[in-house]
């Protein structure tokens, strides 16, 4: 299951899953931009662009949901 994590910026997200009980970073972030809040990933730039094909999301919430979809 993935959650959302505040980052350490403002309007700056992780998104962290649950392995035994205990929440794990992984390589997805979410970024607040112009149009709304972007997915992206820290270690694969062609992941990163197959998330920015999903456009900008409005809440930070949705764009981990438009993630759970996707993966």
């Amino acid at each position: 299951m993935l959650f959302l994590a505040r980052g350490i910026e403002d309007d700056h997200y992780w998104v962290v899953h649950e392995v035994d009980g205990v929440l794990v970073e992984t390589p997805w972030r979410i970024e607040h931009e112009r149009g709304g809040y972007r997915l992206s990933h820290a270690d694969d730039s062609s992941e990163t662009a197959r998330v920015f094909a999903l456009g900008a999301f409005e809440t930070p919430e949705s764009a981990v949901d438009g993630l759970r979809g996707l993966l």
